[in-house]
């Protein structure tokens, strides 16, 4: 049997960096078109390096979030975060 002093030494724990920030994000956003809800909740997050597909049938708010992301539209509701800016808050200046 083995006395304690032959096992191994336990490797020292390394911290776990922090996951950085997006550069997109959408945070419960929803946009209505009168009172058609095309938007309801949408979450979406797409990190530096990282490539995104939107697909979807016709109607889906698949350029509704696109123009959300570039500023063509504000959210009835929630948050638009485009490299650390909240998008929102920005005016046509702002944006570009």
């Amino acid at each position: 049997m083995a006395t304690p002093s032959t096992y191994p030494a336990a490797p020292a724990e390394q911290p776990v960096p922090a996951a950085p920030e997006p550069r997109i994000q959408l945070r419960r956003v929803v946009k209505f078109f009168g009172r058609k809800r095309v938007l309801e909740g949408l979450d979406l997050s797409v990190a530096a390096g990282q490539s995104m597909v939107v697909i979807g049938g016709s109607g889906t708010g698949k350029s509704v979030t696109l123009k959300h992301i570039i500023g063509l539209l504000k959210p009835d509701s929630g948050t638009v975060v485009v490299d650390g800016v909240a998008i929102e808050q920005l005016d046509g200046r702002g944006l570009t």
